[in-house]
């Protein structure tokens, strides 16, 4: 679940935060979830399927997933979804049609594997500005995202013909060209124009670059700066921005401007730490990635504004790639 390009703005503390992709995002929103939830039900007539006095989001989706037990749909039916239904006052037809969504990828058999859609009311809470509320960004620098990604979606991927580690600059190189830099020039080493497509395992030719990479691929800055925010653009200066690199250091500073900007003081959940991966990229690998300065040079191009607004190195083999301490987006923009 994501609000982007609007901010996640949980009950339970006074935060809004825009969650980018590739930039412990997946911490970040199981962090929100457990910020996040709704008022207790008092009447016994109702169903509670929390035992705390403030049910979070993360607590819910919990005992959703232990009525579910690794597949039983008709379980998870008679003691979680209709119970909850009756609970938020949906008639038959209501009922049935979130029921259909709920379940549309039960049996599914693909990557992802059997998982359940949450019906509208138990998502994330989303808001358009975070008034009153201490706004905040989770980033990371763009050249670990671009490899983050391409290790987690590109590397061993049947479906794409540039799928090992020697392949890493024609990922770049689709990076920049698909958000229009300089795509007229990008040509292969041979002179001939980049590949775009691959044949899928039905036999039809396919975009080896598609709109999911896109998404993922897509600039920090760009995401603060959507369209789509239209009436209602962020004010950029009011940010905190927290560096996923510096996450120890960051997070109990975060929490101190909590309590002294705006007198929230309780304690919070830990934040978890959630890895896509057993062990970091090798380093070997890492700089092989970067060995070619034409690589390097797409990306300080692609991702120019993020450089400039964050803080971060333009050598990737600098260490460390930004230096500790809770920031401000440096946009000179209102």
């Amino acid at each position: 679940s994501n609000c982007r390009p609007w901010l996640h703005c949980p009950l339970w503390a006074p935060l809004a935060v825009a969650v980018i992709d590739r930039a412990a995002s997946m911490s970040v929103l199981l962090w929100l979830a457990a910020l996040d939830g709704r008022p207790r039900r008092r009447s016994n007539k109702l169903f509670e399927p929390s035992k705390g006095e403030q049910p979070s989001l993360w607590e819910l989706w919990e005992s959703l997933a232990e009525a579910y037990d690794w597949g039983d749909v008709v379980k998870l039916m008679r003691t979680w979804l209709m119970p909850e239904y009756r609970t938020v006052g949906l008639d038959d037809k209501q009922a049935h049609n979130v029921t259909m969504r709920v379940l549309m990828s039960a049996h599914h058999q693909g990557v992802r594997g059997r998982r359940i859609h949450l019906p509208p009311h138990l998502c994330l809470t989303c808001c358009a500005l975070g008034s009153a509320r201490l706004r905040v960004i989770f980033v990371r620098s763009p050249f670990a995202r671009l490899v983050s990604f391409f290790r987690m979606s590109w590397l061993g991927n049947p479906a794409k013909a540039h799928n090992r580690w020697e392949d890493f600059s024609v990922f770049v190189r689709y990076v920049s060209e698909a958000h229009g830099e300089n795509s007229s020039a990008e040509l292969d080493e041979g002179g001939l124009p980049l590949r775009r497509l691959q044949w899928d395992l039905n036999g039809s030719a396919a975009d080896e670059f598609t709109h999911d990479d896109m998404l993922h691929t897509r600039a920090m800055s760009e995401w603060l700066k959507d369209p789509s925010l239209g009436e209602w653009p962020l004010s950029l200066q009011t940010f905190r921005v927290v560096h996923v690199e510096h996450l120890r250091e960051e997070i109990p500073q975060l929490l101190d401007v909590l309590c002294n900007e705006h007198g929230f003081c309780e304690s919070l959940p830990s934040f978890p730490r959630v890895n896509s991966f057993t062990s970091g990229v090798p380093q070997d690998v890492w700089a092989a990635c970067w060995s070619d300065p034409r690589t390097v040079n797409r990306v300080l191009l692609r991702y120019r504004r993020d450089f400039e607004w964050f803080g971060y190195s333009q050598n990737p083999l600098q260490e460390p790639v930004v230096g500790v301490g809770l920031g401000r987006v440096r946009s000179e923009s209102p």
